[in-house]
């Protein structure tokens, strides 16, 4: 479990610097569910995480 948590880890980092559009190319284009997935779950997060920085009031439109 520890070395899986760890090779998601350096995924996200690898990831998480992409758009929400580049993320949406992302798991438009890829070729298996699990990938369809994960970039799914990233974009969802990347989301949120705009979400909370409108609510917080960090982030201008």
């Amino acid at each position: 479990m520890t070395e899986n948590k760890r090779e998601l880890d350096l995924i996200y980092q690898t990831y998480k610097g992409l758009t929400l559009s580049e993320l949406e190319d992302a798991f438009s284009n890829a070729e298996t569910q699990e990938k369809i997935d994960f970039f799914l779950k990233l974009y969802n997060l990347k989301l949120a995480e705009y979400q909370q920085k409108i609510i917080k009031g960090d982030f201008i439109l």
